[in-house]
């Protein structure tokens, strides 16, 4: 394992998960990985601003973040991605611990683990509402919505919506970095569920 207080592209491809100290808070300043000039395949190792909770979302210290096993061709412009405008803190999902919340957050506390998902889709009645990964790339017409949700989770601290949160509870047990994988399972768990199976149908995986 290593902290953020390594830099370095090379070192971050080869370590490919960071963690924070679970115990203490070690880092009373914000420090984060951002891609600064779009397509130089460079991740700059800086101290940022440390985020407040606004109305409706949460702002954790993180403990696992995995990386993308095509980061460095994303960070280069190598991919045919919508990337968030520059600079921005790549990063999809993680693990962290909710350090305070804003108005109109009723479920999640301080010091409570919650998990961390990069898609945040327009809380609107619409057809087809606005969605992005955050931290990675757009769908479709975002409608200006990665702009304002340009940064993923590679910081010591984050300010995510509540919506792209779920609680660990009682999962105290399980290291942070074997649940800092779950993403994994969410893609496909969302693929089954929009599929609507139904009970004697076939599929392939």
């Amino acid at each position: 394992w290593t902290t953020f207080r390594a830099a370095g592209e090379a070192g971050l491809a080869k370590w490919g998960k960071i963690r924070d100290n679970e115990s203490r808070n070690e880092f009373p300043m914000n420090q984060a990985w951002r891609v600064v000039a779009p397509d130089d395949g460079a991740l700059n190792f800086e101290t940022v601003a440390t985020p407040t909770a606004r109305r409706g979302t949460v702002v954790l210290r993180m403990q696992a973040v995995p990386l993308l096993s095509y980061m460095r061709d994303f960070v280069a412009g190598r991919l045919p991605y919508a990337s968030p405008p520059t600079p921005f803190i790549p990063g999809t999902n993680g693990v962290g611990i909710v350090e305070s919340v804003g108005d109109d957050v009723y479920h999640l506390g301080p010091g409570m683990r919650v998990a961390v998902s990069p898609r945040l889709v327009a809380d609107e009645t619409a057809e087809e509402p606005a969605q992005i990964l955050m931290g990675l790339t757009g769908i479709g017409n975002d409608r200006g919505m990665l702009a304002a949700w340009r940064n993923g989770t590679l910081a010591r601290r984050i300010e995510m919506p509540a919506s792209v949160l779920t609680s660990l509870v009682r999962l105290d047990h399980v290291p942070a970095d074997r649940l800092a994988a779950l993403g994994k399972f969410t893609v496909p768990l969302g693929g089954l569920s929009r599929g609507r199976l139904t009970a004697g149908e076939t599929l392939v995986v």
